[in-house]
């Protein structure tokens, strides 16, 4: 049996996904492993829905196996997210390849560039003259590449691609026997708010559900009868403006002459002084989109400011990160949130062929000695705690969801 690996969010699962997983599974024999970001993901926001609910959408949609990517690498840079990802893949030890989406669709493209930034000695100078004349960091890369590879294309650096770049170089960084491949990414821009047909962004899907409209078309029946049944109990949709009173008095309340000045400055990400502007836009606003809009610029686009706030509430430090990228070269566990009838063979050769620990109840972390491990546990357990203060129904507000049992793993 041939195993494919699929990094992905599904927020939410849609027509696109659907796509992608028919094009893996069109050879019956191949089974399917999604690393999946769980309750925040990667542009800084909350998922629409939980993960436990995107897990179920994932195995209804064809995958096999869905392990979790703790949120410490959900929430980071392209980098960290692909590395994240990668080690948790590498470490199962029986995936043949992983599938990503491209708008290129040229893996060569992709693994030429991913050699270029790699072992290109001039960059890294370049790049940070450029950050220092206020880019962002995906600008600056361009803007590199553009003076030594002056035939270059912009579209080259779109946000699945500079994905599927980063997953390359991590593949290398481990030595992965891995073997990537992409897949042309079909329907609309990555970012686009606007649905355009079937194959819809889940930037325009989520953009449509928040205002109430019709997206149905754009989502598998079984997406939709998930969406529908959270939404009835109250565990959904959950948006980003739902938790600004808590990032603005998590900001404002660490600015106390007791708790002294490097509170801010310690959380991951947290360069150039930036905290002082995070402090002054935090008295200045009353709700989320002002926040975001007073702290944004070209160096800190509005993706890049909302992990950082997330990072913020939840106390991801540097150091937490510099732990779980130590913790990528050897990872001692992974985090099950559901499975196939087929994920159980994956599961039982998972560990006759592996020393890595599966998880399938958080609380079972808790019985490792290995400190790094416990503090990566820590993290996501707040992350739930402060994810389920974002639903419409108190009922589900209460805390300790991370340590209970899987809402959907009943096998």
């Amino acid at each position: 049996m041939n195993v494919t690996g699929i990094i992905a969010e599904y927020n939410p699962f849609h027509n696109g996904h659907a796509y992608q997983m028919s094009e893996i599974k069109s050879d019956n024999n191949t089974a399917v492993i999604v690393v999946m970001s769980g309750n925040f993901v990667q542009r800084g926001e909350p998922a629409i829905i939980n993960k436990y609910a995107r897990a179920k959408a994932a195995i209804a949609g064809g995958a096999d196996l869905v392990i979790e990517l703790p949120v410490i690498y959900a929430l980071g840079q392209a980098e960290l997210f692909a590395k994240g990802a990668i080690s948790i893949l590498n470490s199962v030890g029986i995936v043949d390849e992983v599938c990503f989406g491209s708008e290129s669709g040229n893996i060569d493209e992709l693994l030429f560039l991913a050699d270029f930034f790699k072992n290109d000695s001039r960059l890294d100078l370049i790049i940070k003259q450029y950050l220092d004349a206020g880019y962002s960091y995906g600008e600056a890369n361009f803007k590199a590449a553009k003076d030594l590879l002056p035939n270059v294309d912009q579209k080259i650096f779109s946000s699945n691609n500079i994905l599927g770049i980063e997953y390359i170089k991590a593949l290398q960084k481990y030595n992965s026997p891995i073997k990537p491949i992409c897949l042309k990414r079909e329907g609309n821009d990555y970012n686009d708010k606007k649905l355009k047909g079937r194959l819809s962004s889940a930037t325009s899907i989520r953009e449509a559900i928040s205002k109430k409209q019709i997206y149905k078309d754009t989502l598998p029946k079984f997406m939709c009868d998930i969406l529908k049944s959270e939404f009835c109990e109250g565990r959904g949709p959950v948006h980003f403006k739902n938790f600004q009173d808590i990032i603005l008095w998590t900001i404002r309340s660490s600015n106390t002459v007791s708790k002294g000045n490097n509170i801010l400055a310690n959380i991951y990400g947290m360069n150039e002084g930036i905290e002082n502007r995070l402090l002054k836009a935090a008295e200045k606003s009353g709700n989320a989109d002002m926040l975001v809009e007073l702290i944004k610029s070209r160096r800190y686009p509005e993706s890049v400011v909302k992990r950082l706030l997330f990072r913020t509430v939840l106390g991801i430090t540097n150091e937490d990160v510099q732990s779980a990228e130590k913790l990528c070269n050897n990872p001692s566990f992974v985090r099950i949130l559901d499975f196939s009838e087929t994920g159980k063979k994956l599961l039982s050769k998972i560990k006759k062929s592996t020393d890595i620990c599966v998880i399938v109840k958080a609380s079972e972390i808790k019985k490792s000695n290995d400190k790094n491990v416990i503090r990566i546990s820590e993290i996501n357990s707040l992350s739930s705690d402060l994810y389920v203060l974002g639903y419409p129904a108190d009922a589900y507000k209460t805390g300790g969801s991370e340590y209970l049992s899987n809402n959907y793993i009943d096998k």
